[in-house]
């Protein structure tokens, strides 16, 4: 009698743990909290950095765009640095008048980090009642 050939299916299950996924890199999360005018010749932005992994959230470079037809509109980058016990922040501050419309704040991936891009923020003008 001939031999028969058995073959067995093998269930292979992956656990992820927080923060990995994506090729193993950890979670990145970008705020953007603030916008103000300065005055005519310049704009303030503001915002938070979050990882689970400190070289994610400390000194990341973040850029500021203004959402234009076609490709958007670079404001400008800067770096996050430590807020206290209270986490990562950014700042941007630029020489060019705050116009109406619509920004978002960016972080690029890294070889261990996931990239993000905050929310969506609306800036509006409201005109003054005579």
């Amino acid at each position: 009698m001939k031999a028969g050939v058995f073959a067995a299916g093998v269930a292979v299950f992956l656990i992820v743990a927080p923060g990995a996924g994506a090729g193993g890199k950890a979670a990145t999360t970008v705020h953007f909290t603030t916008i103000i005018s300065t005055g005519s010749d310049g704009s303030y932005y503001e915002g938070s950095i979050e990882s689970p992994k400190r070289a994610c959230a400390n000194d990341c470079k973040i850029t500021v765009f203004k959402r234009t037809p076609g490709s958007d509109k670079v404001i400008g980058s800067t770096r996050s640095k430590p807020r206290g016990e209270l986490g990562y922040e950014w700042t941007l501050e630029v020489p060019e008048h705050l116009k109406n419309g619509t920004y978002y704040a960016k972080a690029p991936a890294t070889s261990n980090c996931r990239g993000d891009k905050s929310p969506e923020v609306t800036y509006r003008t409201v005109p003054r009642r005579a």
